[in-house]
Order: structure tokens, then sequence, then C-alpha cells
């Protein structure tokens, strides 16, 4: 019998990082003259990546597209990150600000040229910087914020939308905002929020796994000889079922029989051993383990059988019994896990995962 012992590994939670992008941009009128040809928008020239927090070590894309619908421009953020398979991170949030300030805002477009005599400017290409920020940072979606040397900060969010992105960067997600563009030239700060899931997971133990045969080593086969009075030096009798035995093999595969037979004990000259506390049909499957290294019905006596074989010091089948009640660990059931690792001799991993699992 070979017995693959399991692990959890990793603490649970959630780790949250904040992504910026920073853009001077151009107030309202001047952006639609630039963006008023096909294909009416602007992508930024560069992916932009990040190399700290979350996205340090995942590879992941950022591209800023900033568009126009008739006489209102919008901004556009198109993001791709590839965890690896056991990861899950997402983009929880997008936000941004357009930051004005009072020069800035001084320059209306009221007070310029009109625009029929302005030639339209020249495509631009937009510069973009990157930076990270473990903080997170909140607006109020409606409020403007007033800073100490008068800039007016206008914050706006961003919804997902699949049917407004483009064909050739399907594989990328899609967030927009039609925001209020201000008049006059400002900085827009892009708040983009990436959440990493991190989950326990069970791992191979193998400082703690065994190895063994199905059936407990033994140079004849002792399959033969269960519930057979052939060669029978002994009977068990619980309660009101007696069960033929062998000495030899009751003492190979059992510490407690094995310390029973080797003294001059009651049971050991009168070949009989009386067991009046336990249950027949359990005893029996104890039995059944000792003689053919197998049990029936363990997905219904496995917490029984797993006390039994402590008391009759089995380890082979505590350790059956073990990854069975490890393998159908669960939330529900762990306090009584942990206060049935509490009945036996051995503290093993049942009491160390159920406890675990308790904290978490």
């Amino acid at each position: 019998m070979e017995t693959k012992v399991l692990r959890f590994e990793g603490v649970p939670g959630r780790v949250e990082n904040q992504y910026v992008m920073m853009v001077q941009v151009p107030g309202k009128f001047d952006l639609l003259n630039m963006i008023e040809r096909p294909p009416f928008h602007i992508f930024s020239k560069h992916d932009t990546t990040y190399t700290t927090g979350i996205l340090a070590h995942v590879p992941h894309s950022v591209k800023l597209r900033i568009s126009r619908d008739y006489q209102e421009p919008f901004v556009g953020i198109y993001i791709k990150i590839t965890p690896k398979p056991d990861e899950i991170i997402e983009v929880s949030e997008v936000k941004g600000t357009f930051t004005v300030t009072p020069l800035e805002s001084s320059k209306s477009p009221l007070s310029q040229s009109p625009r029929s005599s302005r030639s339209p400017p020249a495509c631009p290409i937009m510069e973009v910087r990157g930076s990270y920020n473990n903080n997170n940072i909140y607006y109020h979606q409606n409020d403007s914020i007033v800073g100490k040397d008068g800039s007016r900060v206008y914050p706006f969010s961003f919804f997902k939308n699949s049917v407004s992105k483009l064909a050739e960067l399907e594989s990328y997600e899609y967030f927009e905002s039609r925001c209020h563009w201000p008049d006059a030239a400002s900085s827009m700060n892009l708040q983009i929020k990436v959440t990493k899931t991190i989950y326990s997971v069970l791992v191979g133990d193998e400082s703690c796994s065994q190895v063994s045969s199905e059936q407990p080593k033994s140079k004849i086969s002792s399959t033969p000889y269960f519930l057979s009075d052939a060669f029978s030096d002994v009977i068990i009798q619980v309660g009101k079922e007696v069960f033929p035995a062998h000495k030899i093999i009751l003492a190979e595969r059992s510490r407690y029989f094995a310390r029973m037979f080797a003294n001059s004990m009651r049971e050991n000259n009168e070949g009989l051993v009386r067991i009046p506390d336990d249950d027949e049909a359990l005893f029996r499957e104890v039995l059944r383990f000792i003689y053919q290294g197998t049990v029936e019905n363990l997905d219904v006596n496995a917490t029984e059988l797993y006390i039994l074989s402590d008391k009759y010091d089995i380890p082979e089948l505590s350790s059956l019994c073990e990854k069975y009640l490890l393998d159908h660990l669960n939330l529900e059931n762990a306090v009584e896990m942990f206060d049935l690792s509490q009945t036996v001799a051995s503290q093993g991993l049942l009491a160390k995962k159920s406890k675990e699992l308790i904290m978490w």
C-alpha cells in the first residue's frame, strides 16, 4: 500500500496594488482638432509595463487610447495580464483624475482666436509615464478637489466595455470613461488597481509519505485464513460474536496483540480474548485489514476505524483512515476532526491540518 500525505501550503488572502499612468493632455477643443480625421483616435506609442508589485513577474501590457464621439472626447484603457495557471490576478478598478492648474485654466478657448482660424495641429505621440503606488487612493465621482496651489482636481471612473473594443485587441480587457473633458489643458492621472487572490493549496508532503505493500508484509499470505478455523489457535469474542484467529498473524500486524501474546496473560494461556466494548461489525473490519490489508465501507466507518487503529496499534490502518479523513477535511467538519485527532495517541497530520483550517 502506498500512502501519499498532503499538506496545506500558502496563507490565503488578497493583495492589492495600484498602478498609475500620467499624461499631459490638451483642452477639449484642441484635442478634438487633433483627432478630427480617421481613425478618430490616438494610441500610446509604446505599451506601458510595470516592474514592481504584483505585475513585476507577470506578463502584461497596458495601452492608452483617446477617441472622440462626435464633439465629445473619451478615454479608454486596454489591459492584458497573463498570470500563471495557479494564479488569479485581475483588474479590480480603474479610475482617473484631471488636474487643472490656475495658469492652465485661464487659457480658456473662448479667449483665443476662433477655432476656424487655426490650422489643426499635427496628431501628437502621447508620452505616457507609468508609476506604482501601493496605497489606495479614493475619490468621489461628482466632486472636485481644490489643491493648496489652487489647482482643481476632477475625478472620473471607468467601466468595462466589450462593445467598443477594437477587434485586433480582442485578448485585452477594455475599460472606458465617458468623462467630461476639461476645456483647458490638464494633467490626466489614471489609477489601475490590480488584485491578486491567494489560496492555500494541497501539495505532497514527501517527508511524511509512506510506501508499503498493499497488504502488510509477510512471507505467507494471510488472506485465506481470514475468519478461518484452519490452524486457528485463539478465539476473539466481541460482544456476542466470536472470531477464529491466529496469534502469529495478529502479533505481526498489531502491537497490541503482540504485547498480549508475549506475556503470560490469561488470554494467552486460555486461547480466548474477550473484547466486550467494541462493535462486532467494526472489529470484523479491523480483522479484515490485519488479514487482507483492506477494509470495506471506509467512507462510513473511517472515524471509528481511526480510533480502533490507535487502540490496537495498527499504524497502516491509522494511515489509511487519516488519509481518507484529510481528503474530506473542510470548514464544516474541521472542529470535529480536530476533536477526533485529540482522542488518539499519535498527533499526526489530521490534528495539524484541522487546527490550521480552524485558525484560518
